[in-house]
C-alpha cells in the first residue's frame, strides 16, 4: 500500500494558468454576459443555499513538525484507506445583492510509514467565511478568509529517530476573488469560483479554484461535478520549532445543491 508521506515530490503548477484562469473569471464578469440566474423572483426575499458535497482528493508538497521535514504525495486511495473522519459542505444565505457563505472541509488522517519508521497523524480544516456583493447578473465579487488548521503529529520508531513530535498550528488568509455562473442551456450550467489569498498576513500566498458543472433535478435542487484545486505555502518558526505546509490539494468534487 502506498504510504501517506513518502519522498518530496511537490506538484508545481504554470503561474501563468491560474492567472489565465482569472483573465476568464474577469472576462466573464462583463456586463455583456449577464444572464438571469433565476428570474421571477423578487429582488428583497431571503434565498439559502445548502450545499453537501463528497471529494476524492490527492496531495502534493512538503509538511514539517517541529523542524522535522516530510514530503507529501497522496492519492484518493491513500487519504480513503487512512481517512478517520471527514465533512464538507457550503451554506449561503442571501437577499438582493448580497449574500453570506461558510464552507467547511475537515479530514482526520492517519497512517504508518516506513521510511523513517513512523506513525502519521494529521487533522486538517479549511473554514472560509465570505460575503458577496453580486456585480451583475451573472456574477459576484467574494472577500473574506479562510480559517486553516493543522493538527500534525509524528511518532518515530527509529533507529534513525526516536520520539514523538506534535504540533497545531491555525493561521487566517484574507482572500478576494470572483464566482461567476454561467448558463449553458436548458438545465445545464456552469459555476467557476476563484479566490487568491494569503499575503503574508497568513499564508505567503494562497489560490483557489473551483469549476463545476450542474445539472438542474428539480426546482430547487441541482447536481454539480467539479474539480478543485486549493494551494497553500505556510511556514513559522526555526530550528526545531519550524511548521510548514507547503501543499497543493486537488480534487474531483461530487455534490447536490438544494434552494429554499
Amino acid at each position: 500500500m502506498a504510504t501517506l508521506l513518502n519522498r518530496y515530490r511537490k506538484c508545481r503548477f504554470i503561474p501563468g494558468a491560474v492567472l489565465g484562469a482569472f483573465v476568464l473569471l474577469m472576462a466573464l464578469a462583463s456586463p455583456a454576459s449577464a444572464q438571469s440566474r433565476q428570474a421571477g423572483q423578487g429582488p428583497e426575499e431571503w434565498k439559502f443555499t445548502l450545499a453537501p458535497y463528497f471529494m476524492l482528493p490527492w496531495m502534493n508538497g512538503t509538511t514539517a513538525v517541529r523542524g522535522h521535514e516530510v514530503g507529501v504525495d497522496v492519492g484518493p486511495g491513500d487519504i480513503f484507506s487512512n481517512l478517520q473522519f471527514g465533512v464538507m459542505g457550503y451554506f449561503e444565505a442571501r437577499k438582493s445583492r448580497w449574500a453570506v457563505g461558510v464552507d467547511a472541509i475537515y479530514m482526520a488522517l492517519g497512517d504508518t510509514v516506513d521510511t523513517p519508521a513512523a506513525n502519521v497523524d494529521f487533522n486538517q480544516g479549511a473554514y472560509t467565511f465570505i460575503g458577496l456583493r453580486q456585480l451583475n447578473k451573472n456574477v459576484d465579487f467574494v472577500f473574506g478568509a479562510r480559517w486553516n488548521v493543522l493538527q500534525g503529529k509524528l511518532d518515530f520508531k527509529g533507529p534513525v529517530l526516536l520520539g514523538a513530535f506534535d504540533q497545531t498550528k491555525q493561521w487566517v488568509n484574507p482572500i478576494v476573488g470572483l464566482k461567476v455562473h454561467q448558463s449553458l442551456g436548458g438545465k445545464w450550467h456552469f459555476t467557476m469560483e476563484g479566490d487568491i489569498g494569503g499575503f503574508g498576513a497568513g499564508s505567503d500566498f494562497a489560490w483557489h479554484l473551483f469549476p463545476v458543472v450542474g445539472l438542474d433535478v428539480g426546482k430547487r435542487a441541482t447536481l454539480g461535478i467539479g474539480y478543485r484545486v486549493l494551494s497553500e505555502d505556510y511556514k513559522t518558526g526555526e530550528g526545531n520549532q519550524l511548521f510548514k505546509y507547503d501543499v497543493v490539494t486537488q480534487a474531483f468534487v461530487l455534490g447536490a445543491t438544494f434552494r429554499f
